[in-house]
């Protein structure tokens, strides 16, 4: 389960760095045609005022730094389970969680290996880089959606969960439910 889980996020959180990477590249040749001899940074900048460019510059590290780091985590994770180090208790996995997060390398050492994977797949442009890592990605995902599904149902008590989901209670449905949406 943990490694289903673990190359979801991975397959997400790659997926959506190839798109950004993919936008902003057609952001840039889209543009550069329509205001010749003008590099693309003047023509945002004009368009958008200094300020609102350098937020939005500074907004893209701090979301890329985010899911660098929890990408690396996903891919840690995914790593340990198909070599079969996570088993035990759930104080086990805490204190596994916390050995990984307080040890000053190996968090930083994996968000690395997710930037270079994230790399070579953009550095190989859209067709051969993020095309591809698309068809492969995106199945996988689909398949392990599928395959958590499967194992959800088979959990002891998953029966009463999918009772619960299918089949509402509309007595406990008011007017006060509909306010607070």
């Amino acid at each position: 389960m943990v490694v289903l889980l673990s190359f979801l996020s991975i397959s997400v959180v790659s997926c959506y760095w190839a798109y950004l990477a993919w936008s902003a590249s057609l952001l840039s040749v889209v543009m550069q045609p329509l205001i010749p001899h003008v590099p693309i940074q003047s023509c945002l900048m004009g368009l958008l005022g200094s300020g609102w460019v350098t937020l939005g510059v500074l907004t893209g590290f701090l979301i890329t730094g985010y899911y660098a780091v929890v990408s690396g985590w996903c891919l840690q994770y995914g790593t340990a389970s198909v070599l079969n180090h996570l088993h035990g208790t759930p104080d086990y996995f805490k204190s596994y969680f916390t050995d990984f997060s307080t040890n000053p390398w190996k968090p930083v050492l994996w968000t690395v290996a997710i930037l270079f994977i994230t790399h070579y797949i953009i550095i190989h442009g859209v067709r051969n880089g993020i095309e591809r890592a698309s068809k492969i990605m995106m199945p996988a995902l689909f398949v392990l959606l599928v395959a958590i599904v499967i194992a959800s149902c088979l959990l002891p008590g998953a029966s009463k969960g999918i009772e619960f989901l299918l089949k509402p209670d509309f007595s406990k449905v008011t007017g006060d439910v509909f306010l607070a949406l």
